[in-house]
């Protein structure tokens, strides 16, 4: 299988929102073949807000196995 960077692309109908798209589409009718920016925006965000506690968390997981 030929891997490629997404296309970018504007959806018109819900505020110009930016979308990452697997190849060229004419139509977003499968979700599978696209993900919205705001979408990817929002899951890098919960990681940030979580680092500190999951870094509490992975450190105190590597003292056990010591």
């Amino acid at each position: 299988m030929h891997v490629v960077a997404f296309y970018l692309a504007l959806d018109t109908a819900e505020l110009w929102g930016l979308v990452l798209v697997k190849w060229n589409i004419k139509q977003f009718d499968d979700p599978r073949t696209y993900v919205r920016l705001s979408s990817v925006m929002e899951t890098m965000d919960g990681f940030l807000d979580c680092r500190e506690v999951m870094q509490v968390h992975l450190v105190a997981l590597f003292e056990i196995t010591k």
